[in-house]
């Protein structure tokens, strides 16, 4: 299916699985009903626009892109592309309704078997949405993943009892605060962009790319049954060079295969209040290291899990794997990763000294992202742990 430069097409009502979208001139969601796309992949070639609401009318409905897998007649699964690529030119324009915070902290430890939770915030959170609790234990796998029956103001309760404890209560060690109250996120969002329902029999989900000179505005999209184990260059969500007016914001990614959102040679991204959960991989990637005045400001990487089917550092994974120093950071946190928190992997550094400085610069300026996790700085000429 083609859309022709200079056409637009509404998509108004549920679609069957329509094989491959070429986009070349406008695709928009209707907002009177809830909307399900299916198709095998989405391409948006230049002058293209894929939108959903805009920055002054958010899309209040739901609007739900499945990408998918086909079947011959035997019923054997016959694995299409499941990638929505945006190519030089082409832009991605998804706004959401605001879910706030995207995400807080217990205000009150929340004990095993109960079913009430209190927030260090209001929130707007909904009923029915589904929300993650992240392990205050040693244990990562006392992550939990509940949902909503109601909420009035920093008061929520869910819909089953939670199975273990989540701390809500600073800690104080030799007179310094030390926050390791549980991390709570919102993960439901109304635009939805996902794998089929086979993708977790083969691990192999949704991926979205955003080549060199692509554009995309992403606030409040949720994206999971995502990534492709085993494929190149095919994470839930892949930025490329460029992509200096782009901006991920109050995002949830979970439930991947191929790690979360990879920066790939790209400058001046924004990505903030976004949430990647339940990764194989790692969660927030700088690739290469020629990335550069890109901010992370306020994410949050939960329950980050080993993948042997990407490449040799996932196999001990970070929230952050950062590739070169020459980014923002602020306000960031990791609750509950199989390795790392924070992985510095940095260009070679040629003077003992010099790198001496950017290690202490780094962890000062890191020491407010933390949560007490492990934070791992390593350049060619040793490794150097804090």
């Amino acid at each position: 299916m083609t859309i022709p430069a200079q056409s637009i097409v509404v998509v108004d009502k549920d679609t069957p699985l329509l094989g491959d979208i070429s986009i070349q001139g406008t695709l928009i969601f209707d907002d009177s009903a809830d909307i399900t796309l299916s198709a095998t992949s989405i391409t948006v070639d230049i002058g293209g626009t894929l939108a959903v609401g805009n920055s002054l009318r958010p899309h209040m409905n739901t609007a739900t892109i499945i990408l998918s897998d086909t079947q011959n007649s035997n019923g054997t699964v016959i694995h299409s592309d499941k990638s929505l690529v945006v190519h030089s030119g082409g832009a991605l324009q998804l706004f959401g309704a605001s879910r706030t915070p995207a995400w807080t902290v217990l205000q009150k430890t929340a004990y095993a078997n109960s079913t009430l939770l209190v927030m260090n915030e209001a929130t707007n959170w909904q009923p029915g949405d589904n929300i993650v609790i992240s392990s205050t234990s040693q244990n990562m796998s006392q992550t939990e993943r509940v949902t909503i029956l109601f909420v009035a103001g920093n008061v929520i309760n869910i819909t089953t009892p939670l199975q273990f404890t989540h701390n809500g209560e600073l800690v104080f060690v030799n007179g310094t605060v030390i926050d390791m109250r549980a991390r709570v996120s919102v993960l439901s969002r109304n635009i939805v962009i996902r794998g089929d329902d086979n993708s977790n029999d083969w691990q192999y989900g949704a991926s979205i790319y955003l080549h060199t000179g692509a554009t995309a505005i992403m606030h409040d999209v949720e994206v999971y049954y995502a990534g492709q184990m085993g494929a190149v260059n095919r994470p839930a969500l892949l930025f490329r060079a460029g992509n200096s007016s782009s901006l991920v914001e109050s995002c949830a990614i979970h439930d991947t295969y191929h790690r979360g959102i990879v920066l790939q040679g790209t400058s001046n991204l924004t990505i903030h209040h976004t949430t990647v959960a339940f990764t194989m991989g790692h969660a927030f990637v700088l690739q290469y290291g020629t990335e550069a005045g890109n901010t992370f400001s306020n994410n949050l990487a939960i329950s980050v899990n080993a993948s042997s089917f990407i490449e040799a550092s996932d196999v001990t994974p970070a929230g952050f794997y950062i590739s070169n120093p020459a980014n923002e950071f602020v306000g960031n946190s990791v609750a509950g990763s199989l390795s790392f928190g924070f992985w510095y992997r940095l260009a070679p550094i040629t003077s003992q000294v010099s790198a001496q400085l950017l290690c202490a610069s780094v962890c000062f300026k890191f020491l407010d992202s933390l949560l007490c996790l492990y934070v791992m700085i390593e350049y060619c000429i040793g490794t150097i742990q804090r």
